[in-house]
């Protein structure tokens, strides 16, 4: 226990002491718990609308990202061109994830499987084009043979 001066009377009083017993001045409690809390509210609320407004400028660069690099239209386009030979082969992408290539003398079975494979590893590789089903069809008798997943 510390002795301190009383801010009134300037006596000595003890520092534990409520009030001051020569002249009764009662000490000021100071308290930073309310300021507190509003700067944290304060920092709070600001805070939370940069964090939220980073988070939608991450997902956005994300989305972009994403869809860049699975619609590669000039390479999907180079892709097309490769597998194209009027009265042989024709190939489109008749939506964004379909890649389909028409074949006269289609491969059949599990050969048609690999075909595709390959299709896909060739885009991926050569192309760097990604996203996308390939189906092999047949181009006289518009049948499906073959179908590779290329994502």
């Amino acid at each position: 226990m510390a002795l301190i001066k009383c801010n009134e009377c300037k006596k000595e009083i003890s520092d534990t002491a409520k009030q001051c017993p020569h002249c009764g001045y009662k000490k000021k409690k100071i308290s930073f718990f309310w300021p507190i809390i509003m700067i944290l509210i304060i920092i709070g609320y600001f805070g939370e609308d940069e964090i939220t407004k980073n988070s939608k400028e991450e997902k956005t660069e994300k989305k972009t990202t994403t869809t860049d690099n699975k619609i590669n239209k000039s390479g999907r386009a180079k892709l097309v061109s490769q597998y194209t030979d009027p009265g042989y082969v024709e190939s489109s992408f008749p939506q964004d994830e379909s890649f389909w290539i028409k074949i006269k003398s289609p491969p059949t079975g599990q050969s048609a499987e690999i075909y595709a494979q390959v299709v896909c590893r060739q885009a991926k590789n050569d192309y760097n084009t990604s996203g996308f089903t390939i189906t092999i069809w047949g181009l006289l008798d518009n049948k499906k043979y073959g179908k590779a997943r290329c994502y």
